[in-house]
């Protein structure tokens, strides 16, 4: 790209700018366009504490975790139905779930989850996992959560008394 007659490189933007560049990007995918350019890119990747991750296929649980650290994952989004133990991932406040298994519901409490400010969970039919996550959730079992979405064909098959 020209600007003012000079060639623009990557290498010459600032780095408020790659940072916020940076954030478009799956984890995974950011580490691999930009890990070991140069130092500058390995510091700015470093630092950064907001990265998305998001599990499409079977295929993306296989990650080099020793390239991303689990504490720089904010968010987590999973599109599959395969079993991750999120246990692994330090620091994520967003979770977004699209058609959970049981296991992947039974992981979500307050010690997997310690900073979780936002939930997202679509279901198609209520299990006894379900029943268990509003458990959790309407007794204060996340105490950082501020917004939850629960989006479900069925409602819960159980009354549940909650504390």
């Amino acid at each position: 790209m020209y600007i003012n007659n000079h060639l623009t490189t990557m290498e010459s933007l600032p780095n408020e700018i790659l940072i916020d560049l940076y954030q478009y990007f799956d984890g995974r995918e950011v580490y691999k366009i930009f890990y070991n350019l140069n130092s500058r890119f390995n510091s700015l990747l470093q630092s950064l504490s907001h990265l998305s991750l998001y599990f499409q296929s079977p295929f993306d649980n296989i990650i080099d975790y020793n390239m991303i650290l689990s504490s720089q994952i904010y968010t987590l989004n999973i599109y599959s139905k395969q079993n991750i133990k999120f246990n692994q991932f330090l620091n994520i406040h967003r979770l977004i779930i699209w058609f959970p298994t049981d296991e992947q519901i039974f992981q979500i409490n307050s010690k997997s989850f310690p900073y979780l400010e936002y939930l997202s969970i679509s279901y198609t039919i209520a299990k006894p996992s379900i029943c268990s996550l509003y458990q959790i959730i309407f007794s204060n079992g996340l105490p950082l959560l501020k917004s939850c979405f629960l989006s479900g064909h069925e409602s819960p098959i159980d009354t549940i008394e909650w504390t």
